[in-house]
Formats: C-alpha cells, structure tokens, sequence
C-alpha cells in the first residue's frame, strides 16, 4: 500500500477551514504532554488560549489527510526569548516527511522571532531521530515529584 501525503497546516483557530480540526487535535496534545510529564490536562486550555488570543510566541502545526483527517501535529511556545518545541507526532509513516515540514515551520517561525535555540521536550531519545532533524542532547533533565513529603534527608 502506497503512502498518502499528508498535508502539513499552521494552526489558525479564526481560519473556519482550521477551526473545526480543534475538538480532536486537544486530546492528542493532551496526550504528548502527559507523556513527557507536562500536565496536559493544564498545559493544553493554556496553550489553545494563547493561540485564540492570538499569541505570537506560540505556533501549533496539524498534519491533516486530504479528507481532514488529523494524522499528526507539532507545537512550541517562545518563552523568555528560547523556543520549547513539544515532540512532533505522526500516527503513521507519510510520502511526505511531515514531521520534518513541521520542524522546519516550527525552526523558521522561532528564528524569526529571534530565538536563538530550539528545545525539543520529548519523553524518549531516539538518536537517529534527532540525527535526522539536526537535534542532539546538550543534557539532561531530571524530574522530581513535589507531591509527595520532601525528604529531610
């Protein structure tokens, strides 16, 4: 079976052709969030407001089949001058090699907004992955749950 291509869209929530694509794009960035320990749950109605708002340091990109199908997407925030890309996801392998388009319209939306360095908060390391997308590990994040006591040790 041949692959589709997949059409790759710049989010615009006042776009009546984009509009629609919401209801079923927010549980799916729920999702990526939660897996790399971001709250989805509060990350996301943040995130959508921003974009509704009109926000310019915030970008979410949709990979939509040629019925509408969303099949992937990709979003990043601008905060105190350094872009945070959250994983770009596809469901399946496209023709086109969407997540690159993605990153590619993520990259050149930062770069013009003056963002120097593009963080990519994923919950796995794939280096042939980053290898692909020019990504490489600088270091490494450690997490810690506040939930529960501290210890006095």
């Amino acid at each position: 079976m041949a692959l589709s291509k997949i059409h790759v869209l710049r989010l615009d929530p006042y776009n009546m052709q984009h509009a629609w694509l919401i209801p079923n794009l927010i549980p799916r960035l729920i999702d990526v969030a939660n897996a790399i320990d971001m709250a989805g749950a509060q990350m996301v109605p943040s995130l959508l407001s921003r974009l509704y708002a009109k926000d310019p340091a915030v970008i979410v990109m949709v990979a939509v089949t040629d019925k509408g199908d969303i099949k992937g997407q990709g979003c990043a925030v601008i905060t105190d001058g350094k872009a945070f890309i959250l994983h770009p996801k596809m469901d399946e392998p496209s023709a086109n090699d969407a997540v690159g388009e993605m990153l590619h319209a993520i990259e050149t939306w930062a770069v013009e907004r003056g963002a120097p360095v593009a963080t990519l908060l994923t919950s796995r390391e794939d280096p042939k992955w980053l290898k692909k997308y020019g990504y490489g590990t600088t270091q490494y994040v450690s997490t810690k749950s506040l939930l529960q006591p501290l210890s006095t040790q």
